[in-house]
């Protein structure tokens, strides 16, 4: 079987050389051929305004194959900030909350900036001064990006429960009459588990349906491939959530795509992504609970984007409101978080459906 690059020299002979054999034409080719073997070779996409039919049927192709959608250029407005987070053996946890005009405030709360970074979606969302961007229909998009450079952070995207929302704050009821749970209803978490990098959706094991199932883990990369793939690599997670629950007229559901990604690698419906009463989330990004790890973590976590509709959110512009570290003397020392490099959100390839 003919190589790649033969196949390439073969179509470009039939259409440069053979039907165009001036010179300056040959030189065009070359400079084509060159761009569009780079990008077929996993290289980034060219400009094929000025390119040949055939070129443009090749850059097409390749850009069917990461998922019809081709790389962006390097952005200038979309500069998204970052943090560093580091978690030595034994200390706890540290996270990032922003703001941005996808996201609302509630005018009273603790200190660890639980009234910031707020997203709410029950028509009546009690201690917040405006109604609920994400009332009815109660869909969300997300961007979320995260680049582990060692350890194993645990969670590491955390849609928490609030002290504001009443009337249960930082413990709704699991279910209706169920016991109440502080633990939030959606998370990112990287385990060195059979899980491995994983949405949580945790009111899924507290269903009145199905309680106890356990069924609220759903893998979006094997520990194995993290391992031998991912470190030290940019992870984009591109989120559709409807905030609902199976008592409730609007259920819930979750898709779940990566960078690239054609279908979604997580596809759930009619689910519970919130709990009984709860009325909206504060969204936390960094190393928020690694159970006290044996060993150092390291990750990066740039700013998240959130809207009602896929462009709103990949045009979103978070800022940062704080970096909170956060022990006590029962579980250990607080890890560290600084600020760190912007993140280009311009220049990561979206999913087809968000197109």
């Amino acid at each position: 079987m003919d190589t790649l690059d033969q196949i390439l020299e073969n179509l470009w002979s039939s259409d440069y050389v053979q039907k165009n054999p001036n010179k300056a034409y040959k030189v065009q080719y070359n400079d084509e051929y060159l761009a569009v073997a780079a990008y077929m070779g996993g290289g980034a996409r060219p400009d094929i305004a000025t390119y040949s039919k055939m070129g443009k049927v090749l850059v097409g192709l390749e850009d069917n194959i990461r998922g019809g959608i081709p790389d962006p250029p390097p952005s200038t407005t979309n500069m998204l900030p970052a943090s560093k987070i580091v978690i030595e053996p034994d200390h706890v946890a540290a996270w990032m909350i922003c703001d941005s005009p996808t996201t609302q405030q509630a005018p009273v709360g603790g200190t660890n900036g639980d009234t910031h970074n707020i997203v709410a979606w029950a028509p009546s969302s009690p201690y917040l001064t405006s109604p609920p961007l994400y009332a009815p229909p109660q869909k969300m998009y997300a961007i979320h990006g995260i680049r582990v450079i060692q350890g194993i952070p645990g969670r590491m995207i955390d849609y928490h429960t609030a002290p504001t929302d009443k009337p249960h704050g930082w413990t709704p009821r699991q279910c209706p009459g169920g016991p109440a749970t502080g633990v939030a209803p959606l998370a990112i978490d990287y385990w060195a588990n059979a899980y491995g990098l994983h949405i949580v959706c945790q009111p899924e094991d507290w269903s009145p349906y199905d309680p106890g199932s356990g069924n609220f883990h759903y893998t979006l990369i094997s520990h194995a491939d993290m391992q031998a793939h991912m470190l030290g690599k940019w992870i984009w997670i591109f989120m559709e959530v409807v905030w609902g629950a199976q008592w409730l007229p609007q259920q819930g559901s979750i898709k779940a795509w990566l960078e690239g990604d054609v279908a979604p690698r997580v596809n759930i419906s009619n689910i519970n992504t919130h709990w009984f009463e709860q009325h909206y989330t504060t969204l936390w990004e960094g190393a928020y609970d690694s159970n006290g790890a044996s060993s150092r973590i390291e990750v990066e976590v740039a700013a998240r984007r959130i809207g009602r509709t896929p462009q709103e959110c990949f045009n979103d512009k978070p800022v940062v409101f704080s970096r909170y570290g956060a022990g006590s003397a029962a579980m250990g020392p607080p890890g560290t978080i600084s600020a760190w490099a912007n993140v280009d959100g311009g220049k990561i390839s979206i999913p087809a459906s968000w197109r």
